[in-house]
């Protein structure tokens, strides 16, 4: 990304901010959104799509070569999955089993089952997302929001805020509401607040049809979404967008300045976005 390139009209640089296929491992089939876990230069590929799978692909993005980790307990499908302290949880897509809720230590690259008195909770065990924030766990269901703390091993009901992607930078959540909005919230007062400044990202159209997602990217705030051109499901087009935004805290706003706005991708409109993760190289 080049800083402060932003788009002004329908001109597009793609150039060395492109996107680029690999190769693809054999048996990985995709996976939802919430089943990949990006650790440093690595990226976990966990469970199945449609087919329930207790495998683990790992892709290392610096040799583009794919390996196995150890399976999980049980198989899954859709599993929802956060990395915190060097394990990765991994909850939900296996119905109501004893071995719902389930944590992979990277370092001893070992399984072990986690119990909650919450598992046999439907709204749950159809979480639509999980996320960490000061050392806890949150999985935000269609109707309800908890909260796991794994020092103590305890749950808790939280408050309940219908949001469509979150992504954490600096203990401050941030997330593309169902109101077509970027916003902020702390752990403090967990009020939700519009991001200052960027009324401009308005004309892009990013709304919930857009499937956005949302990275920390060393402190600022990286967007993905999808632009559809068109009422052609079949021959039509989308365009894919990024932008780059740097945040700043000020007198109880954040405010955000667009650095880097632009495509990275045309595709048929019949395509949708799986996945995206932030990595190291």
């Amino acid at each position: 990304m080049k800083h402060e390139e932003v788009v002004t009209d329908d001109a597009e640089i793609f150039g060395d901010y492109s996107l680029f296929p690999i190769h693809s491992f054999s048996r990985s089939p995709p996976v939802s959104r919430y089943s990949i876990i990006a650790v440093g230069c690595e990226i976990y590929v966990i469970g199945g799509l449609t087919t329930p799978s207790s495998s683990v692909r790992v892709l290392d993005c610096l040799s583009h070569t794919w390996y196995d980790a150890p399976s999980m307990t049980v198989a899954r499908t859709r599993p929802e999955s956060v990395l915190l302290d060097q394990k990765i949880y991994v909850m939900g897509g296996c119905g109501r089993c004893d071995n719902w809720f389930e944590v992979f230590d990277i370092e001893t690259q070992s399984w072990s089952v986690l119990r909650s008195r919450f598992a046999d909770r439907d709204e749950l065990r159809r979480g639509s997302m999980v996320y960490a924030l000061q050392g806890k766990l949150h999985v935000v269901s269609e109707r309800s929001e908890c909260t796991y703390e794994p020092k103590s091993g305890t749950w808790e009901v939280d408050s309940y805020h219908g949001m469509v992607d979150v992504t954490v930078i600096e203990n401050v959540m941030y997330c593309c509401s169902n109101k077509e909005y970027l916003m902020w919230c702390d752990d403090e007062d967990r009020k939700w607040k519009d991001i200052k400044g960027l009324e401009n990202l308005g004309q892009y159209l990013i709304s919930p049809w857009d499937e956005p997602r949302l990275f920390n990217y060393g402190g600022k705030l990286v967007v993905v979404w999808r632009q559809t051109l068109g009422q052609d499901f079949v021959n039509g087009e989308s365009k894919v967008w990024c932008a780059k935004i740097a945040l700043e805290r000020l007198r109880g706003e954040i405010w955000g300045e667009i650095e880097w706005l632009n495509t990275v991708l045309r595709v048929p409109e019949c395509y949708f976005c799986l996945n995206c993760a932030v990595v190291s190289i």
